[in-house]
This record gives structure tokens, C-alpha cells and sequence, in this order.
């Protein structure tokens, strides 16, 4: 039945206001399917039909269209529909609706008169005593997700193109609605699984959601977390720095982040880095990523930098006067002093090498607590390995008259990748202390292969004496820090126990093994599995030495060999000075002395050319490496005059700060007077025959 124009103006006007409505509540906050009520409600009183309802679609059994009756709005004196068995679970095709789900899938609405559809239409449409009717279908994104209906039961009712439309625009608001919270649904899905905390609040910073990672952040249940100031879990004095993120996000800035303390329910601080970003639709959400354990291993590493630093500087500070003590012992007891006097000086010599052994063991066993000890790999010899702990012993064992012997197997690579100086530190332990408790009798060293393939070589060093032995409740405990055989051990042998905890430690770091079979009054065997990667020299390259080691094999140089040679020292101390002086002045070169970086730049810059540039580490003005820098960058192109660190700190973080400087070779303090004379042959050779 067409109406007036007039009351079909006031009717298009009011279906107009309606869907204005629509959209009003259909973007206020809150679940969707609360809202669809007072939807249909303004939709029904503005169209004047009977009913006005919501089915969804889902996919039947049969992979067919289904559909299901979800909301429903009647007219006063109309029989509600939506609790009918009939209109839920409804395969369209088989209840002769094809087409409906053709058209309504396409985006096209279904109306008109019941007496003008297909007659396999009109059952179910009578049975509810509709007269006209108005489908649209209802898309959430892309999805067609269900569809709106408006039925007159009343009286016959004609829809004009204007009503269609812009009731199609309702069904595309409930529509739009229901994408959004699928999509939120969905976002929030995806961010329960994340583990950064998320925080959705308004523009005030007050609590709208938060994800389940909000518990592991503070302890709360994130239920309870909605309705409350942001501001209330940030630490009090930190609410400035939230106060400011969250002002900064809410105006022209895209995002601010900064680190900020967060209060768990229990009192106790959690550190965060906050994120803060606006929402296109309003509020802010901001990101929790929880630092705090980074933050305190940052203040371990911080902490173990500098326990390291102290360690190395008070090595340095320990081992100077060392080697001056040292030094001038050497070159006292090389006049012609009578006795007592040379055998007074043969005793100071021997107390500071066991000095310097115990602050070895001491400084060692700090780096490793301090998480400050490193290894090196690079190629070495395993002879010459054994020959620097040979050179070591051999002179101990000779003193107490035992038989000493090494056995190297013959299928043991000779060239080998790791640290040679950690590693022959563990060996001269073992032997030293083979030695040491063995009154007579002998000691022997065996280097034999346990397994290999292509790429590595586990090797097997055996330390065997026939000593004092110990028990096997002894033996379980020897390799703890502190530990001895027994209380009187150190009365008698002397020593600070750390000697084979050091050795312990060193070995599992390179990958190895140590263990001890003994019996009482039988002696020991000390057992130490290495793998070590194999290396391959270039033909006729020797293998390098372990730092600090000289070579056996080569004859002393004679007195007076570097005559003609000009070399520079770069040291501070002064009784250290005197020792460079004359124990290289034995040698025939000039000795040039520079107490700070900066005169050793200035001095080696006057007039004169120098061969060789001895530098310490550690002093005041301008350190050694600064100084070797700079010198590096002074010199012209095509010349290089070799520089040899001295340092207190022969570790693999010193050699490589000393060679990103510039520096060729190492020697370690205290200098041992040979070792430095045969250091200085390998780089000057022969005398250059003047100046």
C-alpha cells in the first residue's frame, strides 16, 4: 500500500535520524551485541514495520549456508519470532532460499511483497504472516557475516530506492561494528600471546585493557586492572617521566618511549622501558618491556669491568718493583761478591719468584672469580710448549737430584690452535708440583693423542711422580679452592692451594678434563684432556712460543752482540730504569730512557734513528699504548720500527689492545734477564755497525 507523499517525507526523514542514531550507538564503547537492540529498536519505530531482526551466517555440516535468528525487535502487539525452532539452523538452499543467499552474498538487498516471491519462498515467510519484507546484508570487512530484516505484518508496505539505501547504510554501520570488535577480538588475541606487556589507556592515562603479560610484570590479575590510573604502578618518583610520556604521545610527536620503575603488588621494583603511542580512535597504548634482569647483568659486567681493571692495575703496581727486585738481584749476583752475600742475594731472587708465583696464583684466581679470564687461540707447538716447561722444572727437579723425563707421542700434531700460555701454565703446575712433593724418585711429563679427526685433536697430558701420593679422600678434594692434601702440607711444602684450582678452571674452559689417580707413598698421576683445534703454517713458518718463552734450542748471544744498536725504553719507574739500563747496556746498544709516553714520542722524534722501542703499559702523562699510536701515525710510509709492550698483563684483551695500537711482541713483568736478551736477538739480529 503506497502512503502520501507527505507521511512518505516524514517517514524517509525519520529512517534518517534512526540510522544517525545507529551510528551513534553503534561507536560507543563496549561488546557490540549490547548495543544492537537499541538499534533495531530505532530502526523499527522509524520504518513502522512489525519486526525488525538480525540473522548470522555460519557454514552447515554440508559446507552450506546456515543461518541463525540473533536479535530480534518487535512492534507492540507483535509475536515475537526469534525463540521459533524453525527460523534457527535454516539451510537456505534447502529451505528453498537460493537465492536470497545469491543476492544477500553479492551485497544486493532482497524486498518486496510476499505474494510477488518464488513460491518456494512463501511458506516459511507466511508462517510468520509477513506481508513485505526488506533483507540487507550485513559485511563485517570483507565477510558477509549475516543480514538485517524489516517485516510488515500489518498491512502490504513499499519501499522507495531513498529507504533502501539508506537502510542499507544501517546494516553497513552493525556491520562496520561488528569488524571492528572482530578485529580488536583478534589484535587482542595476538597480544595476550605476546610477552611485552600492552596497556590500552585513554588520554587521561587511566587503565582500559591490559594483557595477561601484565601479571608476570607486576603481579596483578589483569582483570583488575581497568579503571586505574596508569600512575598508580609507576614508582613515585618516576611519575614525573609518565606524566611527561604520556602528555608528549598525546600531542604532535608520533611515539615517546623511557625507562621507568614499575611497583609489583608484593613492593618489590621492576625496571621497564615504556613505549607510549596515540590510537587513530583516541587514547594511547603504551608497551612494557621489562629490563630489569638486563639492567642488573649490565651492573654485574660493570662490576666485573671493574674488579678487572683493579685486578690489572694492581698487578701492574705489584710486578714493578718485582722486576726491579729481580733485575738488580740478577745483575748483583753477576759481580764477584763473596759469600754470604752472593748467597744472601741467590735468596732474595728465589723468595720473589715465589713471591711473584703466589700473586700469580692470587691475581689469576680473581680473574676467574671475576669472570675475567679469557682465552686465546692461536697456532702453537707442542714441542716447543713441552720445552717451556721443561725449562721451567727441569731446574727444580735437577736441584733435588729426581729423574726427569718428557715423552711426546708421535703422532701428536705438532701444530696445535689455543692458548699456549694458559696451557703451559697448567703443565709447569702439575710438574712444579710433582716435583715439589716428591723427595726422591722421579717426575715424567707424556703428551700423548687421545682422539682426532680431520679438524680437531684431543691431547693427554700426564704429570707422573713417584711422591708422598695421597688418599683417595684426598684426591676427591685437591682441585677445590684452597685445598691441600692435608693441613700441614702448606707447613711443610708451602703454597696457597690455588695452584690446581686455577688449573681445573682453565682446563674445563678450553673444553677439557683434569683428574688425579694416587695412592699413599706411591705417588700421583695428574691426567689433563685438551681439544684442540688443529693449524696449518705456511712452509718454513715457525710456530709462535708461548709468550715470554725463550728458545732452547738457540745458543745464548754473545756479550757486546747488539753493539751499535740504539734502543729506546719507555718506563716510569726508576729503579726499573737502572735495571733496562744495564742489563741491556750488556748487550753493547745504547740505552735511551723516557720516563712517560709523551718523552718516548718526543725522544724517538729528535735526531737519531732508534732500532727497537722497549714500551711499558702504565705510566703517567700518556700511556704506552697512546704513545705507540701515536707513533704509528708520525711514522713515514715504508718504515716501521718494532715496538715490545711491557707489561703486567700478558691476557688475550691486552695483546689485543697492543696490537690495534701497533705493537709487535709482548714481554711480561718481571723481565726475566734471559728471556729479554733473546727477545731482543730475534728482532735486531745482528749489530747494524754503527750509528
Amino acid at each position: 500500500m503506497s502512503l502520501p507523499p507527505e507521511l512518505l517525507l516524514k517517514r524517509r526523514d525519520a529512517i534518517l535520524d534512526a540510522v544517525s542514531r545507529v551510528a551513534d550507538v553503534m561507536a560507543a564503547s563496549g561488546p557490540w551485541e549490547r548495543r544492537v537492540p537499541d538499534a533495531l529498536a530505532f530502526l523499527g519505530r522509524a520504518t513502522g514495520v512489525s519486526r525488525v531482526y538480525i540473522f548470522d551466517v555460519t557454514t552447515g555440516p554440508t559446507g552450506r549456508v546456515v543461518v541463525n535468528q540473533r536479535f530480534e525487535w518487535v512492534a507492540d502487539g507483535v509475536t515475537p519470532q526469534i525463540d521459533v525452532p524453525e527460523l534457527q539452523g535454516v539451510d537456505l538452499i534447502e529451505a528453498g532460499f537460493t537465492r536470497w543467499g545469491e543476492e544477500l552474498a553479492a551485497g544486493r538487498a532482497v524486498f518486496g511483497d510476499i505474494d510477488d516471491f518464488p513460491a518456494s519462498e512463501r511458506p516459511l515467510l507466511e508462517m510468520q504472516q509477513i506481508l513485505s519484507i526488506l533483507i540487507q546484508p550485513i559485511f563485517a570487512g570483507e565477510r558477509w557475516w549475516g543480514f538485517m530484516g524489516f517485516d510488515a505484518c500489518a498491512s502490504l508496505q513499499a519501499w522507495s530506492k531513498v529507504e533502501v539505501d539508506t537502510l542499507r547504510i544501517a546494516a553497513r554501520t552493525i556491520g562496520g561494528a561488528i569488524h571492528r570488535q572482530g578485529r580488536d577480538l583478534e589484535m587482542r588475541r595476538r597480544v595476550e600471546l605476546l610477552s611485552e606487556t600492552v596497556i590500552d589507556t585513554g588520554a587521561d592515562g587511566v587503565i582500559r585493557y591490559v594483557n595477561e603479560a601484565w601479571r608476570e610484570l607486576l603481579g596483578y590479575d589483569p582483570a583488575s586492572a581497568p579503571g586505574q590510573p596508569l600512575a598508580r604502578f609507576v614508582h613515585a618518583d618516576d611519575a614525573p617521566m609518565l606524566e611527561r610520556l604520556l602528555r608528549e604521545a598525546g600531542g604532535p610527536v608520533a611515539a615517546s618511549r623511557t625507562e621507568l620503575r614499575l611497583v609489583r603488588k608484593d613492593g618489590s621494583e621492576r625496571r621497564a622501558f615504556l613505549a607510549v603511542a596515540p590510537l587513530p580512535e583516541g587514547g594511547l597504548v603504551c608497551a612494557a618491556h621489562d629490563i630489569t634482569a638486563w639492567r642488573e647483568r649490565e651492573a654485574a659486567l660493570a662490576a666485573s669491568r671493574a674488579k678487572s681493571d683493579f685486578l690489572a692495575s694492581m698487578s701492574h703496581e705489584i710486578r714493578t718493583p718485582l722486576n726491579a727486585i729481580l733485575g738488580l738481584a740478577y745483575l748483583a749476583a753477576r759481580g764477584d761478591l763473596p759469600e754470604p752475600q752472593a748467597g744472601h742475594l741467590r735468596k732474595i731472587e728465589r723468595a720473589s719468584r715465589s713471591l711473584l708465583a703466589t700473586i700469580n696464583d692470587v691475581l689469576d684466581f680473581s680473574k676467574i672469580e671475576a669472570n675475567a679470564m679469557t682465552l686465546e687461540s692461536e697456532p702453537f707447538s707442542i714441542a716447543a710448549l713441552v720445552a717451556g716447561v721443561e725449562s721451567v722444572v727441569l731446574p727444580l727437579a735437577r736441584k733435588q737430584q729426581l729423574a726427569w723425563s718428557v715423552e711426546v707421542g708421535r703422532d701428536v700434531p705438532d701444530v696445535l690452535l689455543g692458548d699456549a700460555v694458559r696451557l703451559e701454565q697448567v703443565l709447569v703446575n702439575l710438574a712444579a708440583n710433582a716435583v715439589k712433593f716428591t723427595e726422591s724418585g722421579s717426575v715424567s711429563v707424556r703428551v700423548a693423542l687421545q682422539s682426532a679427526d680431520s679438524d680437531r685433536a684431543t691431547i693427554r697430558f700426564e704429570v707422573t711422580d713417584t711422591g708422598i701420593g695421597m688418599t683417595e679422600e684426598q684426591a676427591a678434594k685437591i682441585f677445590e679452592t684452597y685445598r691441600q692434601a692435608e693441613t700441614g702440607t702448606a707447613r711443610r711444602y708451602g703454597g696457597t692451594g690455588l695452584g690446581l684450582s686455577i688449573a681445573r678452571h682453565l682446563v674445563q674452559a678450553m673444553g677439557g678434563t683434569i683428574s688425579v689417580r694416587s695412592m699413599p707413598s706411591a705417588g700421583s698421576t695428574f691426567t689433563a684432556t685438551v681439544p684442540l683445534s688443529r693449524a696449518a703454517l705456511p712452509p718454513g713458518a715457525e710456530a709462535p712460543r708461548p709468550s715470554g718463552q725463550r728458545n732452547l734450542a738457540a745458543p745464548p748471544p754473545p756479550e757486546g752482540f747488539l753493539r751499535g744498536r740504539r734502543i729506546l725504553v719507555a718506563e716510569d719507574n726508576d729503579f726499573n730504569q737502572e735495571v733496562f739500563r744495564e742489563i741491556i747496556g750488556r748487550t753493547g746498544a745504547e740505552v735511551v730512557i723516557a720516563p712517560d709516553g709523551a718523552q718516548a714520542v718526543a725522544r724517538w722524534r729528535e735526531p737519531g734513528k732508534f732500532d727497537l722501542i722497549l714500551m711499558d703499559m702504565h705510566m703517567p702523562e700518556m700511556d704506552g699504548l697512546e704513545a705507540t699510536r701515536s707513533i704509528r701515525r708520525l711514522e713515514p710510509n715504508g718504515t716501521r720500527i718494532p715496538i715490545v709492550a711491557l707489561t703486567a698483563n700478558v691476557t688475550p684483551e691486552d695483546r689485543e689492545k697492543c696490537r690495534d695500537a701497533g705493537m709487535d711482541d709482548f714481554l711480561s713483568k718481571p723481565v726475566v734477564p734471559d728471556v729479554l736478551i733473546s727477545r731482543l736477538a730475534d728482532w735486531l739480529g745482528t749489530p747494524s755497525g754503527g750509528d
